[in-house]
C-alpha cells in the first residue's frame, strides 16, 4: 500500500435546504469544487448531503469526483463516505468507489481521510493500491 497526501482549498460552495420539514433536523444538498496541491494535483468535483442535527451534530453523506495526477500518473477516480463535523473540524472517511478509476489511474484501489476547517487548507490523505 502507498500512501500520498494533499492540501485542498475549496473553490466554489452551493448548499441548498431540502426535505424540509417542522420538528426535523435540517437538512441540505451541495456542491463544491475543491483544487488539490501536493501528492495529488487537479480538481474534485463534490455532491454531499447534510443532516444538521441536534446541538452541534452535523453528519455528511461525501462524493467526489478526483480530476488530475496522482503522483506521476494521470486520470480520474471518485472518493465516496461519510463524515461528520465536531470541535470546529470536519473529519471524513472515504474509499475509492469501485471501478471508477480512468486512465493512467485505473484500476486505483484505498481509502482517505479528509479534515477541513473553516478558513484553512483541508487535508486529505489516500492510502492505495494501483493494479
Amino acid at each position: 500500500m502507498a500512501e500520498a497526501t494533499a492540501q485542498f482549498e475549496i473553490t466554489a460552495w452551493q448548499e441548498g435546504a431540502y426535505d424540509e420539514a417542522e420538528g426535523t433536523p435540517g437538512t441540505s444538498a451541495t456542491e463544491a469544487r475543491a483544487a488539490y496541491t501536493g501528492d495529488l494535483e487537479g480538481e474534485g468535483s463534490v455532491r454531499a448531503l447534510t443532516v444538521y442535527g441536534a446541538g452541534d451534530a452535523v453528519a455528511y453523506l461525501w462524493q467526489e469526483r478526483f480530476t488530475g495526477r496522482l503522483g506521476d500518473r494521470t486520470g480520474t477516480f471518485v472518493l465516496q463516505g461519510g463524515g461528520t463535523w465536531a470541535d470546529d473540524t470536519a473529519r471524513y472517511r472515504l474509499t475509492v468507489a469501485p471501478g471508477s478509476a480512468t486512465g493512467d489511474l485505473e484500476g486505483l484501489t484505498g481509502e482517505a481521510r479528509i479534515e477541513a476547517g473553516h478558513g484553512a487548507p483541508g487535508r486529505l490523505t489516500l492510502v492505495y493500491e494501483l493494479g
